[in-house]
């Protein structure tokens, strides 16, 4: 049973190639926004020193408590964008569900206009059902 409910769930996949894409340039967004900020702070760190060519290698601790005594002002400011951008990352995740199983359930192709307007619709009860489970597992 478990091996045909994943084989169709992957035959489904490949027939919505645009729902890949769509959620990995939610996912490259994402990123670029986390990580944009951390490289600037870190080439203002390292330059154009010979300290860059540690980066490369196995993670030298001395670098790191080096990196966080001289730039740790800048790391709290990091550490907030830090915490509130996987916040944001899970409810637009949790908001572009309703589209994704619409689209399985119904077994229809992609189309934007069924994929978002589903994702608005059943957005309150993917809340719901997001909060009801984090109460079970307190």
């Amino acid at each position: 049973m478990i091996i045909k409910s994943l084989k169709i769930g992957v035959s489904q996949m490949w027939l919505n190639k645009r729902l890949i894409f769509v959620y990995y340039l939610v996912n490259f967004i994402f990123g670029i926004i986390l990580m944009l900020p951390f490289r600037s702070i870190l080439n203002n760190f390292v330059g154009h020193r010979l300290m860059g060519a540690k980066l490369g290698g196995y993670l030298d601790w001395d670098f790191v408590f080096d990196f966080l005594t001289h730039r740790g002002s800048a790391m709290t400011a990091y550490l907030g964008l830090f915490l509130i951008l996987p916040v944001l990352y899970g409810a637009f995740l949790l908001f572009m569900s309703g589209g994704v199983l619409k689209i399985f359930v119904s077994g229809e192709k992609y189309s934007p206009m069924l994929f978002w307007g589903n994702n608005a619709r059943y957005f309150g009860r993917f809340v719901r059902l997001f909060l009801w489970l984090s109460l079970i597992h307190i």
